[in-house]
């Protein structure tokens, strides 16, 4: 496994992952289908490089984080 930058067409992948990863807590999947739009990767977090992908050696992305810096 590797931590790389977010590819700038990225966002998509990115926003699946973070959907399938919410769909652990039972209690939240009912919300969830019900406002598909409370899960969003804005663009924006890749453009200013705040996103680091986790991959694994087939650059499969299984993981990934944001640091907005304080003040955007």
């Amino acid at each position: 496994m590797r931590i790389r930058d977010a590819n700038d067409d990225e966002a998509p992948q990115l926003e699946a992952l973070q959907r399938r990863s919410s769909d652990v807590w039972e209690e939240y999947r009912e919300q969830l289908a019900a406002h598909p739009e409370a899960i969003e990767f804005p663009q924006r977090f890749i453009d200013h490089g705040w996103t680091r992908v986790a991959v694994l050696g087939d650059d499969t992305a299984v993981g990934f984080s944001v640091v907005i810096p304080a003040g955007h």
